[in-house]
């Protein structure tokens, strides 16, 4: 509401951090295409994945938050890198996460020399009925591994 009583019109896009049901719930109707990222993909992203946020709202009785299948990959990746085969190797656990490629429920991932994931796809979420709903980049300016195919200030005419 205050932005538009500036006269600001450009698209709002908000990090990973207003991915919580709050934003909705204390800004009520003004969220109503906002727009918001987040790593990871989409909790419908494939049949995996569907599942995946099954078990967490059948188990916890809530709605997965914006970490929740990055933290399941991460918590995944590390539980397999401190395997028993794993443990044979000789090497350092950030040694054995940079050796290998890790086929996750959200895609396949790899660190490199300095310890930096790859291969993480990011969503970009629009707030729609009160509902966060994944959708297109509307601006086409994100892509994976945090590429930009142009400023995104300039395609919103921000500066």
């Amino acid at each position: 509401m205050q932005l538009k009583a500036i006269g600001y019109t450009n698209p709002l896009l908000l990090g990973d951090d207003g991915f919580t049901p709050n934003l909705v719930t204390l800004a009520g109707s003004s969220t109503a295409g906002v727009s918001l990222v987040a790593p990871g993909p989409a909790p419908n992203h494939d049949a995996t994945t569907i599942e995946l946020t099954k078990r967490y709202r059948r188990m916890l009785g809530i709605e997965p938050g914006a970490y929740f299948l990055t933290s399941y990959a991460a918590t995944w990746i590390l539980l397999r890198a401190l395997s028993t085969e794993n443990m044979r190797e000789r090497n350092s656990l950030a040694d054995r996460l940079r050796e290998h490629g890790w086929h996750t429920p959200i895609g396949d991932l790899r660190f490199d020399r300095r310890g930096e994931i790859t291969g993480l796809a990011w969503t970009i979420y629009q707030i729609r009925n009160g509902s966060f709903v994944p959708t297109a980049d509307p601006w086409g300016f994100i892509m994976n591994d945090g590429d930009h195919r142009d400023d995104p200030l300039k395609k919103t005419n921000l500066l």
